[in-house]
């Protein structure tokens, strides 16, 4: 349960992902192995590290794994609700950054990189009015989650995954927990 352990569980894990994404099996087409017809799903903390919110390392991680699904030809989406979930983000940044006299916060989330950066509340504006076009510049989609008709094939018990959830998962608020069970149940 310490840092160290946590982050040495996470290099792991991203290995696992690069070595799935870069396998080539023996004895097939390697244009038949990679990630054609297939769509990744990204969620709102690789959305913030890929727009360089947050830490210069997590930029750093976030791009290569974007170059790595690209790269594989898959096709990178997120969900309406993700990008809204961005934009709270940002906007209680923004609110803790005009209620804090202009000065960072110590507490709570808050975004690395533009504190780094001294973003002002007119930087964040600014950048507000351009997210969706700063996440289609990176190559992402936004879509709608699919309609429950599209997706009866694979039906989800969304109450036990809303109790698994709130089990495992420390939740601020049932917004938050919404937005994970649309995305999990799309």
């Amino acid at each position: 349960r310490s840092i160290a352990f946590n982050y040495i569980v996470d290099m792991v894990k991203g290995f696992f992902v690069s070595a799935v994404l870069y396998m080539r099996p023996t004895g097939i087409d390697i244009q038949a192995s990679k990630f054609k017809d297939t769509v990744c799903y990204l969620d709102t903390r690789i959305l913030l590290n890929a727009l360089d919110m947050n830490s210069h390392e997590e930029y750093v991680s976030a791009q290569e794994f974007l170059n790595m699904l690209t790269g594989q030809n898959a096709q990178v989406a997120c969900f309406e609700h993700t990008v809204e979930e961005i934009k709270s983000i940002i906007l209680a940044y923004r609110t803790a950054l005009m209620c804090n006299g202009g000065r960072r916060s110590e507490y709570g989330y808050t975004l690395d990189g533009w504190n780094e950066r001294q973003y002002s509340v007119d930087d964040i504006d600014v950048f507000l009015m351009s997210l969706e076009p700063k996440l289609h510049m990176l190559g992402v989609s936004i879509e709608g989650k699919p309609s429950p008709t599209e997706w009866k094939r694979y039906p989800v018990d969304e109450k036990k995954l809303d109790a698994d959830l709130r089990s495992s998962m420390k939740y601020n608020n049932d917004v938050a927990l919404r937005r994970d069970i649309d995305s999990v149940s799309s």
